[in-house]
Protein backbone atom coordinates (compact mmCIF):
# COMPACT_ATOMS: atom_id res chain seq x y z
CA UNK A 1 0.00 0.00 0.00
CA UNK A 2 1.05 3.48 -0.53
CA UNK A 3 0.89 6.46 1.64
CA UNK A 4 1.91 9.88 0.40
CA UNK A 5 3.43 8.93 -2.76
CA UNK A 6 5.50 5.94 -0.30
CA UNK A 7 5.17 1.79 -0.29
CA UNK A 8 4.43 0.91 3.05
CA UNK A 9 4.36 -2.66 4.76
CA UNK A 10 3.46 -1.95 8.25
CA UNK A 11 0.77 0.55 10.17
CA UNK A 12 1.19 1.13 13.39
CA UNK A 13 -1.26 3.02 16.11
CA UNK A 14 -1.24 4.33 18.84
CA UNK A 15 -4.82 3.26 21.08
CA UNK A 16 -6.28 6.05 23.29
CA UNK A 17 -7.32 8.92 21.16
CA UNK A 18 -6.87 6.74 18.11
CA UNK A 19 -9.26 3.64 18.30
CA UNK A 20 -10.58 4.69 21.83
CA UNK A 21 -12.33 7.89 22.51
CA UNK A 22 -9.89 8.80 25.08
CA UNK A 23 -11.91 12.29 25.49
CA UNK A 24 -15.35 10.35 26.35
CA UNK A 25 -14.33 9.82 29.52
CA UNK A 26 -11.08 10.53 30.72
CA UNK A 27 -11.94 13.66 31.81
CA UNK A 28 -14.08 11.96 33.90
CA UNK A 29 -11.99 9.11 35.34
CA UNK A 30 -8.74 11.15 36.10
CA UNK A 31 -11.42 13.36 38.41
CA UNK A 32 -13.70 11.27 39.88
CA UNK A 33 -10.12 9.59 41.29
CA UNK A 34 -8.98 12.44 42.65
CA UNK A 35 -12.19 13.60 44.25
CA UNK A 36 -12.31 9.92 46.05
CA UNK A 37 -8.95 10.80 47.48
CA UNK A 38 -10.23 14.14 48.43
CA UNK A 39 -8.37 15.83 46.31
CA UNK A 40 -9.26 19.25 44.11
CA UNK A 41 -9.88 17.88 40.53
CA UNK A 42 -9.48 21.93 39.17
CA UNK A 43 -5.95 21.00 38.19
CA UNK A 44 -7.17 17.97 36.19
CA UNK A 45 -9.62 20.20 34.88
CA UNK A 46 -6.93 22.85 33.84
CA UNK A 47 -4.70 20.59 32.45
CA UNK A 48 -7.23 18.71 29.81
CA UNK A 49 -8.41 22.49 28.87
CA UNK A 50 -4.84 23.34 28.28
CA UNK A 51 -4.48 20.28 26.41
CA UNK A 52 -6.96 20.75 24.39
CA UNK A 53 -6.31 24.34 23.40
CA UNK A 54 -2.59 23.37 22.37
CA UNK A 55 -1.10 25.06 25.70
CA UNK A 56 0.36 22.22 27.18
CA UNK A 57 2.48 19.24 26.28
CA UNK A 58 2.11 16.77 29.41
CA UNK A 59 3.89 13.63 29.63
CA UNK A 60 3.66 10.25 28.07
CA UNK A 61 1.70 8.32 31.08
CA UNK A 62 -0.53 9.10 33.66
CA UNK A 63 1.65 8.16 36.50
CA UNK A 64 3.93 11.12 35.63
CA UNK A 65 1.15 13.28 34.80
CA UNK A 66 -0.24 12.97 38.21
CA UNK A 67 3.24 13.63 39.63
CA UNK A 68 3.55 17.05 38.29
CA UNK A 69 0.08 17.53 38.71
CA UNK A 70 0.06 17.06 42.49
CA UNK A 71 3.33 17.69 43.72
CA UNK A 72 2.59 17.72 47.46
CA UNK A 73 1.55 14.26 47.13
CA UNK A 74 3.78 11.49 48.69
CA UNK A 75 5.08 8.29 46.68
CA UNK A 76 2.29 6.07 48.25
CA UNK A 77 -0.26 8.46 47.37
CA UNK A 78 0.25 9.04 44.00
CA UNK A 79 0.29 5.27 43.54
CA UNK A 80 -3.28 5.37 45.28
CA UNK A 81 -4.61 8.05 42.90
CA UNK A 82 -2.80 5.90 40.01
CA UNK A 83 -4.74 2.57 41.12
CA UNK A 84 -8.57 4.25 41.69
CA UNK A 85 -7.92 6.17 38.03
CA UNK A 86 -7.07 2.60 37.04
CA UNK A 87 -10.14 1.40 38.96
CA UNK A 88 -12.45 4.11 36.94
CA UNK A 89 -10.90 3.28 33.85
CA UNK A 90 -11.92 -0.34 34.25
CA UNK A 91 -15.46 0.40 35.57
CA UNK A 92 -15.82 3.36 32.88
CA UNK A 93 -13.90 1.77 29.57
CA UNK A 94 -13.41 4.10 26.42
CA UNK A 95 -15.95 3.71 23.53
CA UNK A 96 -14.03 3.19 19.50
CA UNK A 97 -13.73 6.22 17.55
CA UNK A 98 -17.04 6.20 15.35
CA UNK A 99 -15.69 4.34 12.23
CA UNK A 100 -11.92 3.27 14.01
CA UNK A 101 -13.55 -0.42 14.20
CA UNK A 102 -14.40 -0.75 10.52
CA UNK A 103 -11.29 1.08 9.29
CA UNK A 104 -8.98 -1.51 11.14
CA UNK A 105 -10.70 -3.92 10.31
CA UNK A 106 -10.90 -3.23 6.83
CA UNK A 107 -7.05 -2.45 6.57
CA UNK A 108 -5.62 -5.19 8.56
CA UNK A 109 -7.38 -7.59 5.73
CA UNK A 110 -4.65 -5.52 3.41
CA UNK A 111 -1.42 -4.86 5.78
CA UNK A 112 0.05 -5.71 8.51
CA UNK A 113 -1.18 -3.53 11.79
CA UNK A 114 0.62 -3.21 15.18
CA UNK A 115 0.11 -1.04 18.05
CA UNK A 116 2.37 1.08 20.15
CA UNK A 117 1.11 2.26 23.52
CA UNK A 118 1.86 3.16 26.93
CA UNK A 119 -1.09 1.37 28.38
CA UNK A 120 0.13 -1.87 30.47
CA UNK A 121 -1.46 -5.31 28.53
CA UNK A 122 -4.03 -6.74 30.98
CA UNK A 123 -5.99 -3.22 30.39
CA UNK A 124 -5.38 -2.82 27.03
CA UNK A 125 -7.00 -6.21 26.07
CA UNK A 126 -10.23 -5.51 28.52
CA UNK A 127 -10.59 -2.16 26.57
CA UNK A 128 -9.85 -3.20 23.54
CA UNK A 129 -12.44 -6.26 23.81
CA UNK A 130 -14.91 -3.29 25.46
CA UNK A 131 -14.62 -1.68 22.60
CA UNK A 132 -15.12 -4.98 20.38
CA UNK A 133 -11.64 -4.59 18.54
CA UNK A 134 -10.64 -8.44 17.75
CA UNK A 135 -7.16 -8.75 19.45
CA UNK A 136 -5.92 -11.29 16.29
CA UNK A 137 -6.15 -7.87 14.11
CA UNK A 138 -2.77 -6.95 15.43
CA UNK A 139 0.07 -8.51 14.85
CA UNK A 140 2.44 -7.02 17.36
CA UNK A 141 1.78 -4.28 19.98
CA UNK A 142 4.41 -2.53 22.43
CA UNK A 143 2.76 -1.65 25.17
CA UNK A 144 4.20 -0.72 28.57
CA UNK A 145 5.72 -4.26 29.25
CA UNK A 146 8.09 -3.83 26.87
CA UNK A 147 10.05 -1.35 29.27
CA UNK A 148 10.70 1.26 26.60
CA UNK A 149 7.55 3.84 27.00
CA UNK A 150 6.94 6.10 24.80
CA UNK A 151 8.32 8.74 23.78
CA UNK A 152 11.84 6.16 23.51
CA UNK A 153 11.84 5.37 20.32
CA UNK A 154 12.90 1.70 21.24
CA UNK A 155 8.83 1.15 21.89
CA UNK A 156 8.18 1.84 17.85
CA UNK A 157 11.39 -0.02 16.96
CA UNK A 158 10.61 -3.26 18.68
CA UNK A 159 7.92 -3.73 16.20
CA UNK A 160 9.85 -3.20 12.76
CA UNK A 161 13.11 -5.11 14.09
CA UNK A 162 10.87 -7.94 15.43
CA UNK A 163 8.40 -8.28 12.32
CA UNK A 164 12.07 -7.47 9.97
CA UNK A 165 10.52 -5.06 8.13
CA UNK A 166 13.27 -1.22 7.24
CA UNK A 167 12.00 1.58 9.30
CA UNK A 168 10.74 3.74 6.62
CA UNK A 169 8.90 0.98 5.31
CA UNK A 170 6.46 1.60 8.25
CA UNK A 171 3.84 4.73 9.36
CA UNK A 172 2.87 5.50 12.77
CA UNK A 173 -0.56 7.09 13.58
CA UNK A 174 -0.93 8.94 16.72
CA UNK A 175 -2.55 11.35 18.68
CA UNK A 176 -0.35 13.66 20.80
CA UNK A 177 3.42 15.30 21.20
CA UNK A 178 4.94 11.79 22.53
CA UNK A 179 3.66 9.94 19.71
CA UNK A 180 5.13 12.47 16.91
CA UNK A 181 8.86 12.34 19.40
CA UNK A 182 8.48 8.70 19.22
CA UNK A 183 8.11 8.81 15.70
CA UNK A 184 10.61 10.99 15.18
CA UNK A 185 13.29 9.69 17.00
CA UNK A 186 12.69 6.15 15.55
CA UNK A 187 13.12 6.95 11.99
CA UNK A 188 9.46 6.21 11.50
CA UNK A 189 6.70 8.51 9.02
CA UNK A 190 4.16 10.03 11.48
CA UNK A 191 0.81 10.99 11.03
CA UNK A 192 -1.40 12.79 13.33
CA UNK A 193 -5.10 12.36 14.60
CA UNK A 194 -7.16 15.13 15.66
CA UNK A 195 -9.56 12.73 17.61
CA UNK A 196 -7.28 12.44 20.86
CA UNK A 197 -8.24 16.15 21.30
CA UNK A 198 -4.78 17.94 20.54
CA UNK A 199 -5.56 20.75 17.95
CA UNK A 200 -4.37 20.98 14.55
CA UNK A 201 -2.19 24.29 15.66
CA UNK A 202 0.45 22.30 17.65
CA UNK A 203 1.04 20.01 15.20
CA UNK A 204 1.67 22.18 13.32
CA UNK A 205 4.11 23.86 15.49
CA UNK A 206 5.88 20.69 16.06
CA UNK A 207 6.53 20.33 12.84
CA UNK A 208 3.83 17.77 11.30
CA UNK A 209 3.14 18.67 7.76
CA UNK A 210 -0.62 19.60 7.19
CA UNK A 211 -1.33 16.52 4.82
CA UNK A 212 -0.13 14.69 7.85
CA UNK A 213 -2.56 15.28 10.29
CA UNK A 214 -6.15 13.92 9.67
CA UNK A 215 -9.36 14.72 11.63
CA UNK A 216 -9.64 10.52 12.36
CA UNK A 217 -8.15 7.43 11.90
CA UNK A 218 -11.28 6.97 9.53
CA UNK A 219 -9.60 9.56 7.01
CA UNK A 220 -6.49 7.42 6.43
CA UNK A 221 -8.54 5.58 4.11
CA UNK A 222 -9.01 8.78 1.91
CA UNK A 223 -4.75 9.08 1.19
CA UNK A 224 -4.15 5.51 0.86
CA UNK A 225 -3.24 4.17 -2.63
CA UNK A 226 -3.30 0.33 -3.72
Amino acid sequence: MRFFGKLKELLIFDVDGVLLDLMACFDKNLPNAAIEMGLDPAPITQYINDLRSGNKRGFSNVRDNIKWLYPHLSPLENEELLQRFKKQEMENPYPAIPRSKNTVFSLCRQIPIALCTTNELPALKHRLEYAEFNMNWFCYISSWENGHPKPDPRALTIITDSLKIPKENALFVGDWYPDFECAKAAGIEFVAVLSGGIPKHAFLREGVPEDHILNSLFDITQIVKP
